[in-house]
């Protein structure tokens, strides 16, 4: 049975097809550690197509060191992508759902301890590519809570519904900030101070003990002429009831994904705004 894998030398990659990482029991369902001896080293995951119920369970890969880069490719069938929080925080990891007309999702993971409010700290995020607002969904799990492993999707809103902003007034709430498109290249919403902007300008009221927020928002990279979803999350924890949550408050942020090639107002297209609450039956961190 692997539980780790060292990868030495220039340019080394372990390359491991989905079949053997689809929740059945071999010898790559412990693997855990991957660490990088080298330079320049990856994890590659292809979808072979033929593993079960269609899923990529990541979820047991709890410690990334030294890896530059986690690439996972799907098929033309259904994928079922469930990440770890080390693989969602990583900034390293990119999804290629492949363009098709099949019912994916992505299950995303993130850590309590990973958020920050120091302004100056990047915002890393998991790059997703031909992502269908028409057939796909993403979910998101909180851990380290003491509730967890629990769904960040509990209620959902939109800021184009109430005049530009909205109430924050439950535990894990979905925003989705519709109003306002941005023309930024990525590189705007990697620091902390930049998403707590985003945040507070599509928050406006603020009722306390409403501590967890998954959050959407969108940007047109005029340069590379690229629309993009970008989904954050932040606690509010500590945060005072307010009329209109500021920026200035000291809640932490993380960054979760950029859905490449979603427009402005399309997550929605699905029913619940093309979440997903609940992980599939048989996915890891549940």
């Amino acid at each position: 049975t692997v539980t780790k894998v060292d990868l030495s030398g220039t340019d080394t990659d372990l390359t491991i097809e989905s079949d053997v990482l689809d929740g059945s029991t071999n010898e790559w369902s412990s693997l855990t550690t991957i660490t990088g001896l080298g330079s320049t080293n990856s994890l590659i995951i292809t979808d072979v197509a033929d593993n079960a119920n269609g899923f990529i369970d990541l979820y047991g890969i709890s410690t990334l060191t030294s890896i530059d880069g986690v690439t996972i490719t799907g098929s033309t069938g259904v994928d079922i992508v469930n990440l770890s929080p080390a693989l969602t925080e990583s900034g390293t990891t990119t999804i290629d759902l492949g363009s098709d007309t099949a019912a994916d999702k992505i299950y995303f993971g993130i850590s309590k301890n990973s958020l920050s409010s120091t302004d100056s700290d990047n915002v890393l995020y998991t790059a997703v590519s031909n992502f269908s607002a028409t057939n796909d969904r993403i979910g998101l799990y909180y851990y380290d809570y003491t509730d967890s492993p629990i769904t960040a999707v509990n209620q959902t809103k939109r800021t184009g519904a109430s005049g530009g902003t909205t109430t924050l007034s439950s535990d894990r709430s979905f925003i989705e900030e519709d109003s306002t498109t941005r023309f930024s290249a990525l590189t705007g919403f990697d620091k902390v101070s930049e998403i707590q902007s985003v945040i507070a300008e599509g928050v406006g009221a603020f009722t306390s003990g409403a501590n967890r927020l998954m959050f959407a928002h969108y940007t047109f990279d005029e340069s590379a002429s690229t629309n993009y979803a970008i989904i954050n999350a932040a606690d509010l924890t500590g945060i005072s009831t307010s009329s209109d949550l500021v920026e200035t408050e000291d809640f932490k942020v993380i960054g979760i994904a950029t859905l490449a090639g979603v427009a402005e107002g399309a997550l929605g297209t699905l029913g619940g705004f093309n979440l997903t609450a609940t992980k599939n039956s048989g996915l890891s961190g549940t």
